[in-house]
């Protein structure tokens, strides 16, 4: 038992040692470990309205600038769907969708999704969505944006697409 100890108490010393004190053999090129740059400090600058923020952990937002539109992307027109479930996907431009601030105070250029296919209402705040029993025949989407307290742009912003089912 003795031996074992002395054994292994070899074994961790020899494993300390530092491979700094073994010398470079001659004409052996000389290794140098690989230095790591420093991350760039943040600019500090106030967060005075006149910058977007993009970190994760910033919770304050600027709303986006321009005219907000919307953009059915699938279903596509006249498209023939063999589901009951319909998966329908938009794109939007100058619009923000908040899905925590549904029902809450107005900015402008932010809100939600409010689709309608044929007599089924739906309300999303993600670009993805989908209404399922969907019966067979001829079908309209229709996607509207919408302000954080549910009512419609000023002027209405707007996208219909017909596809049908079989």
């Amino acid at each position: 038992m003795k031996y074992i100890i002395a054994l292994l108490a070899v074994v961790l010393v020899a494993g300390c040692t530092s491979m700094g004190d073994i010398p470079t053999p001659p004409g052996a090129p000389e290794i140098t470990p690989p230095v790591t740059p420093e991350a760039p400090e943040p600019p500090e600058t106030p967060l005075d309205g006149s910058q977007v923020l993009t970190e994760p952990n910033q919770t304050e937002h600027l709303p986006p600038e321009g005219t907000p539109m919307v953009t059915i992307t699938s279903p596509e027109a006249g498209e023939v769907l063999k589901s009951t479930t319909i998966g329908a996907r938009v794109e939007l431009t100058d619009f923000r969708l908040a899905g925590l601030v549904t029902g809450k105070e107005n900015k402008e250029n932010e809100g939600h999704i409010f689709a309608t296919l044929d007599d089924k209402n739906k309300t999303s705040s993600v670009k993805t969505f989908a209404f399922s029993n969907v019966p067979k025949g001829e079908h309209t989407l229709t996607v509207e944006l919408r302000n954080n307290d549910r009512t419609p742009l000023d002027p209405p912003v707007k996208a219909s697409v017909s596809f049908t089912t079989e």
